[in-house]
């Protein structure tokens, strides 16, 4: 047994109090080891993968980690019943106006993202995206999509100045919405996202992974992704978790996750783990981001990797895009002049070669190669057993909870869990 990271805080997951843990490795895989006076010593599996443990823990918890978004509850009520929700509590009152104003306008981070329960179900969410514009800074809605499929509603929204969709899309496969989700709704999220097409509002699919249900859509929804860029922009690959309603004793690991998007986008995962973390930069064991600059081949229907790297949690500002984006007519206007697209040949050539940037180049201009830099966004939150306080301080997500108070996202949903 080697010790992996000798002290740290975590939670008894019998009576939620804060006690002392320490993380091991065994048989190549890591165990956080805890005891609580009360409910005795836990032993818990928290990392498959103790390499990849060892590469995304922090070792400098002196850092300063400002808060970059926001996770407003716009709504706790909701149009469907899935089996999967990390919020389930629907008998509660929504945030007055007023008050979740204020606590946008206090907010000195870029995102505000509306969530819920289902934000779209809040009658004056154009009225509030509105507000977060005018105050400098950027609306995520949230949503299952359901009331997307309302071509007058999205039009509506992209009236108020919404331009960023975080769009939950698990399957190809009805079966499989009706087991995570509580019934078939694939061809109405198709439509959701056939009318956001034809809008200013782009999309990141974010696909909830059930172990042993929905691993073989991850290259569907990959490639899906590929062919809508850059309509869509980003991809989220989450495990379902015992968090809320979900009582599944299985979760993936976030090196799990890796993996299986690596297998699936035919990606050298060693490779990213060599090339490209950055031990100084903040981590975060429950998160993984990739970048990946490509383009594809429409006639062959191939990808061609030109850059794949990951990105660590950032302190520094906002790459341009998100700059432009707090201006909704600039980031507009950018997007029409094909600005965006400039700028990711300018962020490839930063890191190629020349020779070999100029091939690249060449080569997509050849073989009528579309440009995609896509993000990939792998995430395993934590629950009660697995939770490090330590490690959580990195969080660069706040959330409001019914109780309207300010913790770190996954922290939130624990203590919404104790309630």
């Amino acid at each position: 047994m080697k010790i992996l990271k000798p002290k740290t805080k975590s939670l008894c997951p019998e009576c939620f109090k804060e006690i002392y843990a320490k993380v091991v490795e065994k048989q190549g895989k890591a165990y956080m080891v805890k005891e609580c006076p009360e409910h005795g010593r836990f032993s818990i599996l928290i990392e498959e993968d103790a390499k990849f443990y060892r590469l995304t823990m922090n070792n400098d918890f002196n850092k300063c980690m400002a808060f970059n978004k926001l996770d407003l509850p716009a709504s706790f009520s909701c149009n469907l019943n899935c089996n999967i929700c990390y919020a389930p509590q629907r008998n509660l009152q929504e945030i007055p106006s007023n008050e979740l104003k204020g606590l946008i306008k206090r907010f000195n981070g870029t995102y505000i993202s509306l969530a819920g329960g289902e934000p779209t179900l809040r009658e004056d969410l154009p009225e509030i995206i509105r507000f977060v514009i005018k105050n400098n800074k950027i609306p995520v809605l949230v949503t299952n999509g359901i009331k997307l499929a309302d071509m007058g509603y999205v039009e509506l929204l992209e009236s108020s100045g919404l331009r960023l969709v975080n769009f939950s899309f698990n399957s190809f496969d009805d079966k499989v919405y009706e087991k995570l989700n509580g019934g078939k709704m694939l061809d109405v999220k198709l439509k959701a996202l056939e009318n956001l097409k034809g809008t200013r509002i782009l999309a990141g699919i974010s696909m909830m992974i059930e172990p042993g249900l929905n691993e073989m859509d991850i290259k569907k929804i990959f490639e899906y992704c590929l062919a809508h860029y850059p309509k869509v922009y980003e991809m989220r690959i989450k495990s379902a978790n015992l968090v809320g309603k979900h009582t599944n004793s299985e979760v993936y690991s976030t090196s799990e996750l890796v993996n299986l998007f690596c297998n699936a986008a035919n990606i050298n995962k060693n490779e990213l783990y060599i090339k490209s973390y950055n031990p100084s930069a903040a981590h975060a064991t429950c998160r993984f981001s990739i970048n990946l600059y490509c383009y594809r081949i429409r006639n062959k229907n191939s990808v061609v990797y030109l850059d794949v790297n990951t990105k660590n949690i950032d302190i520094k500002k906002d790459s341009l895009p998100v700059r432009l984006a707090k201006k909704r007519k600039v980031f507009d206007l950018a997007r029409k002049l094909r600005i965006d697209r400039a700028y990711v040949w300018a962020a490839l050539l930063k890191k190629s070669p020349l020779q070999s940037f100029v091939k690249n180049l060449a080569k997509a201009i050849i073989e009528n190669g579309t440009l995609v830099k896509l993000q990939v966004e792998i995430r395993s939150w934590p629950n009660k057993h697995s939770i490090d306080l330590m490690e959580i301080s990195h969080c660069p997500v706040l959330r409001i909870n019914e109780k309207k108070e300010k913790l770190p996202f996954c922290y939130s949903l624990i203590l919404g869990e104790k309630r």
